[in-house]
C-alpha cells in the first residue's frame, strides 16, 4: 500500500491475492489436525472436558469454515489466483523460493527442492485443465502448495547463521519437517496428476 514504486505495490498486492487462499486454508487445515494430535495425548481424558482440549478442537475446527470453507479457498486458488497475469505471479512466486533454496542449500533445501519441482508440474498441469479436472485437484493441489511454502521457510531459518539452542532446534525441526512432513508431497502430486474421472465413476444408484 505505501511503496513508493506502483509496480511494486502491483507485484505485492498481487502475491498477497496468491497466497491468501493459501495462507487461510493451509494453515487452518494445519491448525485443526494439530489439536487433534494434541488430543491423542490425553487419551480417553481428551474427549472429555476436564482436559479443555475437547474444546480447543471445537474451536479450531470452526477455523476451516470461517473464511468460505477450505474447500472454496482450493477452488479460488486453482481457478482464478493461478491465472493471476497470465500465470506469471505463481511461476515468479515458485522462481523465488528456487532462488532461496540455491542460495540456502543443504539436505532440507533438497527435500524441498525435490517437492518444487512436484509443485512446478501440477502448476503447469492446472494452468491448463479443464473446469472438471481444476477442481477435482483443487484440495490436494492447495495443500502440496501449503507445504512447498512453509518447507521454503524451513529452509530460510535452517540457514541463519548461529549455533545456540534456538538455532540448534530450528534446525532440528527442519530437518524433521524435510524427512516426515514433505514426504506427503509426492503422494498429492500423484493424486493432481490422476485427473477427476474416479470421482465420478460412483453412480448415484450406488449411494
Amino acid at each position: 500500500m505505501h511503496h513508493p514504486d506502483a509496480s511494486q505495490r502491483a507485484r505485492s498486492d498481487a502475491l498477497v491475492a496468491l497466497l491468501t487462499p493459501v495462507v487461510k486454508a493451509g494453515f487452518t487445515d494445519l491448525g485443526f489436525e494439530s489439536v487433534v494430535q494434541a488430543q491423542q495425548v490425553f487419551g480417553g481424558h481428551g474427549y472429555i472436558r476436564e482436559s479443555g482440549m475437547e474444546q480447543y478442537v471445537r474451536d479450531a475446527r470452526i477455523a476451516q469454515l470461517y473464511e468460505g470453507t477450505n474447500g472454496v479457498q482450493a477452488m479460488d486458488l486453482v481457478g482464478r489466483k493461478l491465472a493471476l497475469g497470465g500465470g506469471t505471479v505463481v511461476d515468479g512466486f515458485l522462481r523465488t523460493i528456487a532462488a532461496d533454496l540455491a542460495a540456502c542449500g543443504g539436505e532440507t533445501s533438497d527435500a524441498v527442492g525435490a517437492a518444487l519441482a512436484l509443485l512446478a508440474e501440477a502448476t503447469e498441469t492446472l494452468k491448463t485443465a479443464e473446469a472438471e479436472a481444476a477442481g477435482g485437484a483443487a484440495v490436494e493441489y492447495l495443500r502440496l502448495f501449503t507445504l512447498v511454502a512453509i518447507g521454503w521457510m524451513w529452509v530460510r531459518m535452517a540457514a541463519v547463521p548461529g549455533d545456540t539452542p534456538q538455532h540448534r532446534a530450528k534446525r532440528a525441526l527442519a530437518s524433521f519437517y524435510a524427512q516426515r512432513v514433505l514426504p506427503q508431497a509426492r503422494g498429492l502430486a500423484d493424486a493432481v496428476k490422476a485427473g477427476p474421472a474416479s470421482l465420478f465413476l460412483l453412480s448415484a444408484e450406488a449411494l
